[in-house]
C-alpha cells in the first residue's frame, strides 16, 4: 500500500505504475473540474482493467 502511495506522487518516476491514490486525493481537496475528473476515472478503470488482465494471465499459467 505504501508503495501505491509512494509511486503515485507527482514527483515519482513512473507515477503512471500505480492505482491513481494521491491523483484522486489531490482532485478531491482540490475542487477539480470535470476533465480532470474524468481523466482520473479513466486511468484508475485502465489501471484495474490490466492489473485484473495481468493475475487472470497468472492464474491461468500457475497450477
Amino acid at each position: 500500500m505504501v508503495a501505491a502511495i509512494v509511486l503515485g506522487l507527482k514527483s515519482s518516476p513512473a507515477p503512471w505504475l500505480a492505482p491513481p491514490l494521491m491523483t484522486a486525493a489531490r482532485d478531491t481537496v482540490g475542487g477539480a473540474d470535470l476533465a480532470a475528473v474524468l481523466v482520473t476515472t479513466g486511468w484508475g478503470v485502465a489501471w484495474a482493467v490490466l492489473a485484473t488482465a495481468g493475475y487472470a494471465r497468472l492464474r491461468r499459467e500457475r497450477p
